[in-house]
């Protein structure tokens, strides 16, 4: 545990589903939270997918009860999507559990994942003919709507936890769902399972995916460092020139991390689109369009990229004497100890808004930026952008402040 020490707040949680993986990481955890002075916090996310699972969350909460523990189910009470429901279920189980992580001000968050559960994603990325940025695919911490996903068990296999679980008695549930050869992953399991050789070999290639991976981003890095200008408004100003010098996949792989960043998207966009789209950038030709929720301006000598306001639906509530990540790139400050913040995109709405106030132009940036910003609503209805630097007109005292996460 000692490279999560230095994350640790007062708080950590884990997610805890019942089963044998994450039961021997919260009986490893309730020790070490014990040595190290902390509160453990355990949540059960409960899909609501099938009739066991809140049997199996009753199960952590007993556990949680016996050990004095504090223990919260999540429940997933949306409607259910009739297709990719692994991979849904997946995105709203972060989500939710990370939201709750900020709510219980927790900063860390520990996973089961193990070696097993790494073998398997390497196997279907490669199926996907997933580019090498999928090849290293789960990270032992990442960061996630701003908290500290850990994964201590990455370098374990299932088989090793099944004896510590099995020699210290601990009790688990099965998921009968880890059974169903309906799904791909899991006829991916079985085969991994009758082949420890080839389980080997993924989990090999997947350190050189990952040391190639590391490699790449240092000379991406050298290529476009110059060539590139990161505005404090959340947008990218890039020249055209290194995109004809240098080879596609390294044009790809910029152009992939600039839309991820700016698109505020978990996925990149297909190769389809990232050629279309190096063909139009080579052009001399003005262009506008939209991909991955960003708007591309092309010019002669170089292009932007922008944040789409029609693709932004994010709203926070910022309470007094907090922070939070707006649209995954604007760290926002309260600083005020009484004024409750409401934090969404300032809009067309907003902008004629401040402009009836202001009653001049208040900057030379694209429409499409301006649209984009956060802006702050109060209770008296005014809004404040303070990219902008239109606070004396709207509100005197300076609560909120405005940085870009790196």
């Amino acid at each position: 545990m000692k490279p999560f020490e230095k994350l640790l707040g007062d708080n950590i949680a884990i997610a805890v589903s019942g089963g044998s993986d994450s039961m021997v990481l919260l009986y490893l955890l309730k020790d070490w939270v014990k040595e190290t002075n902390k509160t453990l916090l355990v949540y059960t996310f409960d899909h609501n997918l099938r009739k066991e699972s809140k049997e199996e969350a009753f199960f952590v909460k007993k556990y949680c009860k016996k050990n004095c523990i504090r223990h919260k189910t999540i429940n997933w009470i949306d409607s259910k999507p009739h297709s990719g429901i692994q991979e849904k279920a997946r995105i709203a189980r972060y989500y939710r559990l990370s939201s709750q992580c900020k709510e219980d001000s927790i900063k860390l968050l520990f996973v089961a994942h193990h070696a097993d559960d790494l073998a398997e994603t390497v196997a279907m990325r490669l199926l996907s003919k997933s580019r090498l940025d999928g090849l290293a695919p789960i990270p032992l911490m990442r960061k996630y709507n701003d908290i500290i996903i850990a994964r201590p068990f990455l370098s374990i296999h299932k088989s090793s936890i099944i004896s510590f679980a099995n020699k210290h008695d601990i009790k688990f549930r099965s998921d009968p769902s880890n059974y169903n050869t309906a799904f791909t992953r899991i006829k991916m399991r079985v085969l991994l399972a009758q082949n420890q050789l080839l389980k080997r070999e993924l989990l090999s290639s997947e350190k050189v995916f990952r040391s190639l991976r590391t490699k790449l981003n240092y000379q991406m890095i050298l290529a476009f460092k110059d060539h590139v200008k990161y505005q404090k408004e959340g947008y990218f100003i890039i020249k055209k020139s290194p995109f004809i010098k240098y080879p596609e996949f390294l044009n790809f792989k910029f152009l992939n991390l600039c839309l991820l960043k700016i698109g505020s998207k978990n996925y990149p966009p297909r190769t389809k689109n990232l050629k279309k789209i190096l063909q139009l950038i080579k052009q001399e030709n003005n262009i506008r369009f939209t991909v991955s929720g960003c708007i591309i301006a092309i010019r002669k000598k170089d292009f932007l990229i922008i944040r789409e306001f029609s693709n932004i639906n994010e709203s926070i509530v910022l309470k007094p004497n907090s922070s939070a990540v707006w649209d995954k790139k604007h760290r926002v400050i309260n600083k005020s100890n009484k004024t409750e913040y409401i934090i969404n995109a300032l809009g067309t709405k907003g902008w004629n808004q401040i402009k009836n106030n202001v009653k001049k132009d208040l900057s030379n940036l694209p429409f499409s930026v301006k649209i984009t910003l956060p802006s702050f609503n109060t209770l008296d209805g005014l809004v404040s952008v303070p990219h902008l630097k239109v606070w004396k007109s709207l509100k005197e005292k300076r609560d909120i402040s405005v940085c870009l996460e790196d």
